[in-house]
C-alpha cells in the first residue's frame, strides 16, 4: 500500500514535482520524463507514467503550491508557487526558536525566491539529480540558502562590508531590486543596453576589483547569485543561517573567533581567503546539491 503524503513539499512524488517545476517552466510529460527517465542513446526511452504525474499536479494546483499556464488545449506549463516554501521555512524557524519573519523581511525573501536568479540556480541542482529516491524540496531549496547566509552574513558583519544604505522600506527595496534584476538580465541576454550598462559602471568596477582583487575571476553567474544574498537585510541573513547545518556553523564560529581584533593577522589572511574562496563555494554548492548528470539517464 502506498505511503500516505502528509506534505507534498517534502514526501514522495509531489515533492519531486515541486522541485521541478521551482527551477523552468515545464510540461507535466517533461516533469514525468525527469522523474522517471530521459531518453538514453543506449536504449529506447520508456514512456513515463504521466497519470500519477498529472493526477498530483492537479491536486498541487488546487492547493495552490504551483500555478500552470495553459497555451491552447495541448501545451501547459508548471511553476511552483513560492508561498508555500516560504510558509516551511517558517515552521522551521519556529522549531529552531527564531522569531518569525517581519512583513519586510517576508516581502524581501519572497522577491528573493521567485526571481528568476535564484529559480534559474535551483533548476541546474534539480537537472543534477537522481529522482530514483526520495527527495525533500525544501531541504533541497534550502539547505545551499542558509549555507550561503550563514557565510555570507559572517562576511558582512566581521569584514566591515559597508551596507549602511540597504533598503529599509518594501518600496524601496522594490525600487533597487527591479533595477538589479533590470541588469542582471541584460547583461545575461548581452541586449542592446547590456554595453550601456558596463560602461555606466565601469569606474564603480574598477574601484572594486582594484579593492578587492579576488574578485576578478567572477563570472556574471557568480554575481548574481551572490547579489541575491547581498539583497537581503542582516535580520534575514541571520534568521536563515541558523537553518544551517551545525558542522556549517562551528566553521562560521572558527572564521569569527580568528577574525577578532587580537588577531589582526588572522583577520587579514582569513579575509584573503575568504574572498577568494567565494566563487569556488558556489561551485562547491552546485556539486554537492546538485550532483552530476548521468549520460545514460
Amino acid at each position: 500500500m502506498p505511503k500516505k503524503i502528509t506534505n507534498p513539499l517534502r514526501e514522495g512524488l509531489p515533492s519531486k514535482i515541486y522541485l521541478l517545476a521551482y527551477g523552468d517552466h515545464l510540461s507535466g510529460y517533461e516533469i514525468a520524463r525527469k522523474i522517471y527517465g530521459w531518453p538514453s542513446k543506449y536504449r529506447k526511452p520508456p514512456i513515463p507514467p504521466t497519470a500519477k504525474v498529472y493526477g498530483w499536479l492537479k491536486e498541487l494546483e488546487k492547493n495552490k503550491i504551483v500555478s500552470i499556464k495553459r497555451e491552447g488545449k495541448k501545451k501547459s506549463y508548471v511553476t511552483s508557487n513560492v508561498d508555500p516554501l516560504i510558509g516551511e521555512v517558517e515552521k522551521e524557524l519556529k522549531g529552531h526558536k527564531v522569531e518569525p519573519f517581519s512583513d519586510f523581511e517576508r516581502h524581501v525573501f519572497g522577491k528573493i525566491l521567485d526571481s528568476g536568479i535564484f529559480r534559474k540556480w535551483i533548476w541546474e541542482i534539480a537537472d543534477g539529480l537522481s529522482f530514483e529516491y526520495d527527495i525533500d524540496a525544501v531541504t533541497t531549496i534550502m539547505s545551499p540558502v542558509s549555507r550561503m547566509a550563514l557565510f555570507i552574513g559572517t562576511n558582512f558583519r566581521k569584514f566591515s562590508i559597508e551596507r549602511k544604505k540597504f533598503p529599509k522600506t518594501q518600496q524601496h527595496f522594490d525600487k533597487v531590486w527591479s533595477r538589479l534584476t533590470d541588469m542582471y538580465n541584460e547583461l545575461e541576454r548581452g541586449g542592446e543596453k547590456a554595453d550601456e550598462l558596463i560602461k555606466k559602471d565601469i569606474v564603480k568596477t574598477r574601484k572594486t576589483l582594484i579593492k578587492y582583487p579576488q574578485l576578478r575571476g567572477f563570472s556574471l553567474k557568480d554575481a548574481g547569485r551572490l547579489g541575491l544574498f547581498y539583497s537581503m537585510p542582516d535580520s534575514l541573513l541571520q534568521k536563515l543561517a541558523e537553518l544551517s547545518d551545525p558542522v556549517d556553523k562551528v566553521i562560521a564560529f572558527m572564521l569569527e573567533y580568528f577574525t577578532e581584533q587580537n588577531y589582526p593577522k588572522a583577520r587579514h589572511n582569513v579575509a584573503q581567503t575568504f574572498s577568494k574562496s567565494l566563487s569556488k563555494l558556489i561551485q562547491t554548492l552546485e556539486d554537492e546539491f546538485g550532483g552530476r548528470r548521468n549520460d545514460d539517464g
